[in-house]
C-alpha cells in the first residue's frame, strides 16, 4: 500500500483508522518512535504520548489502539483543556442525575485518548 500526506484528511471521518503501516509511510522521520509505540500497543498499561500539537499525536494514538487487543472496542478522544473541575468530572465519570455514563465507562475495554491531560485539575488528577 502506498500512502501520501493528503491521506491524513481521510482520518478525521472515522476516529480510529490510522495503522502503524500507514504512519510508517507518512512519517518516515518518526520510525524510532513508531517502533516504541508498537511495543506499547501490546501492553495493557496506560500510554502517555507527548509531542508538540499536530496530527501525529492523535494518529499515533489510533495506531496504538488498532495495534492492540482493544482494536474492535471503543475509541474516543476527549479534550479537558480549559474546563472546570466539575465539567472534567462530568466528562470523565458521568452525571448520575442525567443518567449519563462518563467517557471512562463508555470506553471500558477500549481506548480513551485524553487531550490536554496536563490541564487536569488537582482533584481530577487524584481521582484518576
Amino acid at each position: 500500500m502506498n500512502f501520501k500526506p493528503s491521506d491524513i484528511v481521510l482520518l478525521h471521518g472515522d476516529p480510529a483508522v490510522a495503522t502503524f503501516e500507514m504512519l510508517e509511510h507518512l512519517f518516515v522521520d518518526l520510525k524510532p518512535e513508531l517502533e516504541k509505540a508498537k511495543l506499547y500497543a501490546r501492553s495493557s498499561s496506560p500510554v502517555l504520548i507527548e509531542a508538540s500539537a499536530g496530527p501525529e499525536l492523535e494518529m499515533i494514538g489510533q495506531a496504538i489502539h488498532n495495534g492492540s487487543d482493544r482494536k474492535g472496542k471503543s475509541y474516543a478522544v476527549i479534550s479537558l483543556s480549559g474546563l472546570t473541575n466539575e465539567d472534567q468530572n462530568r466528562i470523565l465519570f458521568g452525571d448520575p442525575r442525567m443518567g449519563r455514563e462518563g467517557a471512562i465507562m463508555d470506553c471500558n475495554h477500549g481506548t480513551l485518548m485524553i487531550q490536554g491531560i496536563d490541564k487536569l485539575t488537582l482533584p481530577m488528577q487524584s481521582q484518576l
